[in-house]
């Protein structure tokens, strides 16, 4: 057999969006099989396991890795899901579990995995936190300031790219790692491309180009300021449970299901009860997807569809969210890849 699986982490806030949506679906399906239904469940499975149920989850896994081996013994298989680069909204403290969870179920695969500027990074992390419903301000976000209870809350310092490299490193060797720039990609997405094809080595891969614009593009400073006000006015008139949806986190007891119920191996009655709310989104209705038309009015003018489709969209109006604090973070930042990074990566992360 010549199978071979390629699991492409991310990380999140890197161009992931873009590879899935653009890139990936268009390779040749005489070669490639792009996350295979049933495997793309799994990954999200082994990731949401509680530790008692990360064995079953990776049996699974092999089964399923042998089943498809069977079936296209000429094939080369590609996951691409964010949720197996771990929990962005801790700034990745719990690498060591992914990765670990990771190398026992694809132990004999190799890793794409993109990096991103740290400081850029967690600002476009935090605008994601705003997104999921934490209506803070980013040095809150950080214990700059306040720890705003019930909101995530971290401190940059948490951010260890280079702790999470050498992991990777240490669990499936240099060889079988592949890294790229997010800040390449930016400059020039369709080399990126061609980067990714030739590890994956299929030749040349065609780019979906439409209308969509940027896939997955965060809040803009003005949508988060006026999301925050939004939120600070309902709460003044004690109106909250009204208008505001309650903080979404992908992780812990009150993280949201990943993926599909149907497809999952976890236990229903554990991993997939009424208790949790079926709702990356704004609040849904149980029924969902099958929304009454009252439902399906609901969703379309929530909060989040007023700014994305209509605010951004119209105007983008940005600046740096980070103020004062940007020359703190770059120093520290630009100190540490000085010394863990190679020097032809680029500039940015050194100066």
């Amino acid at each position: 057999m010549n199978t071979k699986f390629y699991i492409h982490l991310g990380l999140h806030k890197t161009g992931t969006k873009f590879f899935q949506h653009k890139v990936f679906p268009n390779l040749d399906n005489n070669k490639f099989i792009y996350n295979p239904t049933k495997m793309a469940q799994l990954v999200c499975d082994l990731m949401k396991a509680f530790d008692e149920d990360v064995e079953m989850v990776v049996n699974e896994i092999k089964k399923e890795k042998a089943d498809l081996e069977t079936q296209y013994p000429e094939h080369k298989f590609i996951i691409s899901r964010e949720i197996l680069s771990g929990d962005l909204f801790s700034l990745y403290k719990n690498c060591e579990n992914s990765v670990s969870r990771l190398h026992k179920a694809f132990f004999d695969s190799e890793i794409i995995y993109s990096k991103r500027y740290p400081v850029n990074w967690i600002v476009s992390c935090y605008r994601e936190s705003v997104h999921e419903h934490h209506y803070q301000s980013i040095e809150d976000f950080l214990s700059l300031k306040n720890v705003n209870e019930g909101f995530v809350n971290n401190k940059y310092s948490d951010l260890d790219f280079h702790k999470y490299e050498n992991l990777l490193i240490n669990k499936f060797g240099n060889s079988k790692l592949h890294l790229l720039y997010y800040e390449n990609f930016k400059v020039n997405k369709e080399l990126e491309v061609q980067k990714i094809a030739k590890i994956i080595g299929a030749g040349s891969i065609d780019i979906k180009h439409d209308n969509d614009g940027q896939p997955n593009r965060g809040y803009s400073a003005f949508a988060i300021k006026l999301s925050i006000f939004r939120y600070k006015i309902c709460k003044i008139f004690g109106i909250s449970k009204y208008f505001i949806h309650r903080p979404i986190v992908f992780f812990g007891p009150k993280g949201i299901p990943a993926g599909y119920e149907n497809l999952s191996v976890l236990p229903k009655d554990k991993y997939w009860h009424q208790g949790f709310l079926r709702d990356n989104e704004e609040i849904r209705s149980y029924n969902y997807p099958n929304l009454s038309k009252k439902e399906a009015r609901k969703l379309r003018w929530s909060w989040r569809r007023i700014i994305k489709n209509g605010i951004d969209k119209l105007f983008y109006w940005d600046w740096d969210m980070l103020g004062k604090y940007r020359v703190e973070m770059d120093t520290y930042f630009n100190e540490q890849n000085k010394k863990n990074m190679p020097k032809d990566a680029p500039e940015k992360y050194f100066k």
